[in-house]
């Protein structure tokens, strides 16, 4: 195969999500034409997919220089010098029901991290703030962190240590590490002994948990995947909640600048406690089925703006309450700024039973991750 075609098909396996296929493609292209900057630039953006850093920053150094007219290199440089930022990141989310689980409630968790240090590590601040009314009162969560990141091409981790306020205020510990020996698997671990994912009820009663998590991922490629997932949360008032999850997703349609995703969940949960102050099922399963629909209508360069709808159906089964139906409806925008810049807001509607009331709830959620300072 000529180095033309190999660089097509590595280009090709980076869009699909496969960064140590692309890379050992390029490097085949290069063998057969070590004069080629495409092929040079298209290994060092997939080194940087793949998180070598090492290697990127060497191509970087031969090419940073005296190549400015081919357009492969320049985004190649402006993509490693954007890795080189600090950088900002904020989830908000919040919804409006009818008491069960809350009359309303809201949270904004950010983060900030600094510039790499030696190439894998950063440092980070994180700052979580929640409020929920609920018929009890309200509770509203406070939680500050700081830890170190550490990013490779097999391993990804991160630790915390972090204070929280309120009734369950404790200093705790979160930690999370995830291993990918490939293209197509990951393996997730995680730890945190101040949770940040309680009912509002539970917050409101001065409960705290600590919360250990698992996960199995595999992916052929950005069009198809399953996932295994396992949570459990030992709460201070002796509940112990447990959750397991079953997931796939695959590409149903594509056709220019649309796509159809569809998705497969099952999920089972139990909890030591039924009786508790919060919703606490001793027994439940849910069976859905996600269809999302993406349209791009516009797209510049590095630069593009993404509709998204997300239409949810599915049945939901609890002990001692029977079967019912679930459903939830999302409609959500993306403005890709640049390769590293993304604003994500969306509103939706969610109807779901819990114990003997039906639960219909609005949601609003919006997500902005942004580099800080200037590549020049």
């Amino acid at each position: 195969m000529n180095d033309d075609l190999l660089t097509t098909q590595a280009q090709a396996y980076l869009l699909r999500d496969l960064p140590t296929r692309s890379a050992q493609t390029y490097r085949i292209a290069l063998n057969q034409a070590p004069d080629s900057l495409e092929a040079r630039a298209g290994l060092a953006q997939a080194s940087l997919a793949k998180r070598d850093f090492a290697l990127s920053q060497e191509i970087y150094q031969q090419v940073s220089q005296g190549f400015e007219d081919d357009n492969s290199i320049t985004q190649f440089v402006d993509n490693y010098r954007y890795e080189q930022l600090p950088y900002f990141t904020t989830d908000a989310s919040g919804g409006r029901g009818n008491g069960t689980l809350s009359d309303y409630d809201w949270q904004i968790d950010s983060q900030l991290y600094s510039s790499p240090i030696n190439q894998n590590w950063r440092l980070f601040a994180h700052q979580f703030t929640g409020q929920g009314k609920t018929e009890e009162g309200t509770a509203k969560r406070i939680r500050n962190g700081a830890g170190v990141d550490f990013r490779a091409t097999e391993w990804l981790g991160s630790m915390e240590i972090n204070r929280s306020n309120g009734n369950a205020a404790k200093t705790g510990l979160a930690a999370q590490v995830s291993y990918l020996p490939s293209d197509h698997w990951q393996f997730d671990l995680g730890y945190d002994n101040s949770s940040n994912e309680l009912a509002w009820k539970a917050y409101d009663s001065g409960i705290s948990a600590k919360q250990t998590s698992a996960a199995l991922r595999y992916q052929t490629d950005s069009t198809a995947s399953a996932e295994l997932a396992y949570q459990n949360q030992r709460l201070s008032d002796g509940n112990l909640s447990q959750i397991w999850q079953a997931s796939t997703t695959k590409l149903l349609w594509t056709h220019p600048r649309q796509q159809l995703d569809g998705t497969l969940a099952l999920s089972t949960s139990s909890n030591s406690l039924p009786d508790a102050e919060y919703f606490s099922p001793e027994r439940d399963y849910s069976a859905g089925v996600t269809l999302l629909h993406q349209w791009t209508p516009w797209q510049s360069a590095r630069r593009h703006f993404t509709q998204r709808t997300y239409l949810t159906a599915g049945e939901y089964q609890q002990r001692h309450f029977g079967s019912s139906l679930f459903a939830e409806l999302r409609f959500e925008h993306q403005w890709a700024l640049s390769s590293h810049s993304e604003f994500i807001y969306g509103i939706g509607l969610n109807s779901h039973r819990y114990d003997e009331s039906r639960e219909n709830r609005t949601l609003f959620y919006l997500s902005l991750t942004l580099p800080l300072g200037s590549t020049l």
